[in-house]
């Protein structure tokens, strides 16, 4: 068994795994990251109203 671990240990240290990172994922991973920020700034915005209401209700039984 130790001969396919030396194998497979070698085997990785040939794959190109950080270029690999950089040309594939990295950006997949960015876009994503981008999709939910903007999917979370969309959801405020559609909720920016009921805030409002909130906020002027609390205001009102406050007073």
């Amino acid at each position: 068994m130790a001969i396919e671990e030396e194998f497979a240990k070698e085997i990785a240290k040939q794959l190109p795994v950080k270029a690999a990172y950089e040309d594939a994922v990295q950006p997949a991973a960015r876009q994503t990251g981008q999709l939910a920020e903007d999917l979370v700034k969309s959801i405020r915005l559609a909720l920016f109203p009921i805030q409002l209401l909130a906020a002027a209700q609390d205001r009102f039984e406050s007073s």
